[in-house]
């Protein structure tokens, strides 16, 4: 049970960043509020969970996102 609890939460990471990765990812305020993490720990977060499933979106967006991560974590 806990496993889907964090695929569900994971899939949710995913969503957010498909919909705000155009934007710069989201801000840190809303990243905190819909997950309750600071940005550098949703983004290391989402850039495991990009790495670990490739089949998630396709590569152009994959790397779209990696780009975002890599700039909010770089401050």
């Amino acid at each position: 049970m806990l496993a889907d609890a964090n695929d569900r939460f994971e899939r949710q990471m995913l969503e957010f960043a498909l919909r705000w990765h155009p934007f710069g990812g989201g801000s840190s305020r809303l990243i905190f509020e819909e997950f309750g993490m600071d940005a550098p720990t949703y983004f290391n977060r989402l850039a495991r969970i990009l790495d670990a499933d490739r089949s998630i979106t396709s590569e152009k967006t994959r790397a779209a996102i990696r780009g975002v991560c890599a700039a909010r974590l770089q401050g």
